[in-house]
């Protein structure tokens, strides 16, 4: 999928099924469940700061920032007829002169929702500036050759969601729904036991977890555990519906064998890295927020709920420590 990568030469305005003619790279797509550095920024900037070329973006928004922090003064558009993206992230190093641009999209990610059922949808949300100023548009599928797939144990993921709520209340000045819910294991589980009253009580809730709900309903944020699977479960489905070639990172994979998967990605981009990466700064583990019993209905979860590729890409997580 995305054809052959074109020659460096002039750019036209006439459409090659990667983008313009004269371009010479083609995206690939860094697909991540949640906006979170250890992962998803990391893997932008190694790639950017080893190759000394741009990466790329589906949010007007953070390019744009990026650009006036940088004191950049070029488009922001990486093709000229695509306005809706993707869009440089930075104007400080080259652009790619061969190989492909690694571009950061969450496929709608940031939302807790449970409602993206088809992958259609899901592949739309993959190609768009879905929380920017193009909502609702996107750019062609035909401009994505290959995808990169990030993966961090659910239990770790689910506690940096919370996070990130958390900021979010700071930023809207609740302050005593800060209190309420501080970032400690007992801020987590009195903010997951507050959302569960709430949200096990919906139908929805009860159709998508029919056959477990009794196992799931006293898992912290079990909600996000389902919207969790389903990502993943999209985004194998939307790779492999699109015939895209894709790499799978595990942030583990960063820890305990950073040059090899260093050399791989790079490999996988056909790019050459240039200079020394920056460190990698291995995240907290959360596994002590949640007890067995707990982990244990996660893990029947993932069995009823994950396709087969999810369930073979995260059952090494589901293991009481």
């Amino acid at each position: 999928m995305g054809g052959p990568i074109p020659q460096p030469g002039y750019a036209t305005d006439s459409w090659t099924k990667s983008g313009y003619a004269g371009d010479p790279w083609t995206i690939v797509n860094c697909l991540a469940h949640v906006i979170s550095k250890l992962g998803t920024s990391y893997t932008l900037n190694l790639v950017s700061s080893v190759t000394g070329q741009h990466t790329a973006t589906n949010y007007r928004s953070e390019a744009a920032k990026s650009q006036t922090r940088l004191g950049g003064d070029r488009d922001v558009e990486v093709y000229r007829n695509s306005p809706q993206g993707p869009f440089w992230l930075s104007n400080s190093n080259e652009r790619p002169q061969s190989g492909y641009l690694l571009t950061k999209t969450h496929c709608g990610g940031g939302s807790s929702s449970i409602n993206i059922k088809v992958a259609a949808a899901f592949s739309e949300r993959c190609a768009s500036d879905n929380g920017g100023e193009n909502k609702e548009k996107t750019y062609s599928n035909n401009l994505v050759a290959r995808a990169v797939h990030l993966i961090r144990d659910p239990f770790d993921n689910i506690v940096s969601r919370f996070h990130l709520q958390q900021k979010k209340m700071i930023k809207k000045n609740q302050t005593e729904k800060v209190e309420m819910y501080p970032l400690s294991k007992e801020g987590f589980r009195k903010f997951c036991n507050s959302r569960n009253e709430t949200k096990f009580r919906t139908e929805e809730a009860s159709k998508f977890y029919h056959g477990i709900s009794h196992q799931v309903k006293n898992v912290p944020c079990y909600e996000d555990f389902g919207h969790y699977i389903q990502w993943h479960n999209l985004a194998f489905a939307t790779t492999k519906e699109l015939g895209l070639p894709t790499m799978i990172i595990h942030y583990e994979n960063y820890t305990d064998n950073f040059n090899q998967t260093k050399d791989s990605l790079l490999e996988f981009l056909g790019s050459t890295g240039i200079n020394e990466p920056s460190p990698f700064v291995t995240g907290k583990s959360y596994r002590e927020y949640y007890t067995d019993k707990e982990i244990q209905a996660v893990d029947d979860m993932f069995s009823k709920l994950a396709l087969d590729k999810t369930l073979e890409h995260t059952k090494h997580y589901l293991v009481p420590l």
